[in-house]
């Protein structure tokens, strides 16, 4: 005897199959899927094509997302082709709040990213809380990263709290994302598009140098990164970018010749120099 699982699968490969019964074109699953959604899941592209010249609704989405979300998801861009040319909204999220130019910038398809850039909402892309420049410099997709790019969103566009929050360093940026990831190529694009190094609450450049990254440094500091960025979880008159490259003695002395203000490596704010200063003081007053 078949189990209800097998006889569920059975029932979902009847609903996507060309022979549909138009009763059953939008009909849901107890899975809340559609028989389109499923089509496009299992890359059925002649389902596809008959379910919707049958009447089939593209934008039906469940809980998870829809039908164009699917295949923008998995890479399927002639899905998502056949999707776009029976008007499905690009601009509907799924439940956390991402929309198809999201994850298809996260897996890397430029060539579905190219196909839904004139149609996205740049708009919502904003409310989302995160940009698919986020996504491409995280994930080193640079080819998507330079597609989005050329398409004029916003290398300097941050992270909401709610999604900065995810991340251990609190990560705002494109930019840290691919300066994390020593990734030149993904920085130099963001830079020379206009990034701006110094918009996150830890310094790329401190990320840089951390990881002893001396190409990485240059490359920021050619760009107006603050060499003496503070240290926002540990304050310290103690020059935060010294902290992390007492290793590299030559990261040392290119930051010291390139504006490290070290002199407060040389202010003792203890012992006699710091007494004698207070019995000084009092006397003056």
């Amino acid at each position: 005897m078949a189990s209800p699982e097998s006889h569920s699968q059975k029932s979902q490969l009847y609903l996507i199959s060309p022979t549909a019964k138009p009763e059953t074109i939008n009909k849901q699953t107890n899975k809340s899927q559609t028989p389109l959604l499923l089509a496009v899941s299992r890359k059925h592209v002649s389902c596809v094509e008959h379910l919707l010249e049958q009447g089939a609704d593209p934008n039906l989405a469940n809980d998870d997302a829809s039908a164009l979300f699917e295949a923008s998801k998995n890479g399927h861009a002639e899905a998502v082709e056949i999707l776009l040319s029976k008007r499905a909204d690009v601009n509907i999220t799924n439940k956390t709040g991402l929309l198809p130019i999201h994850v298809a910038a996260k897996n890397g398809h430029d060539s579905i990213v190219a196909m839904l850039i004139p149609r996205t909402s740049k708009v919502k892309v904003r409310c989302s809380g995160i940009s698919s420049l986020h996504f491409a410099a995280e994930n080193n997709r640079d080819n998507v990263l330079e597609t989005l790019i050329e398409a004029g969103y916003d290398v300097n566009a941050k992270m909401s709290d709610d999604w900065s929050k995810m991340y251990e360093d609190h990560r705002s940026t494109a930019l840290y994302s691919a300066v994390a990831n020593r990734n030149i190529e993904a920085a130099t694009m963001l830079l020379d598009a206009g990034a701006d190094p110094n918009l996150d609450i830890f310094n790329p450049l401190l990320v840089a140098v951390r990881k002893g990254s001396m190409e990485m440094v240059t490359l920021l500091l050619k760009h107006g990164a603050n060499v003496n960025a503070l240290l926002p979880t540990h304050p310290t008159s103690f020059p935060a970018v010294l902290v992390f490259c007492m290793r590299y003695m030559l990261m040392m002395k290119y930051l010291l010749d390139n504006g490290c203000d070290a002199q407060s490596c040389f202010n003792c704010q203890y012992g006699k120099r710091a007494a004698l200063n207070s019995f000084v003081t009092n006397i003056i007053e």
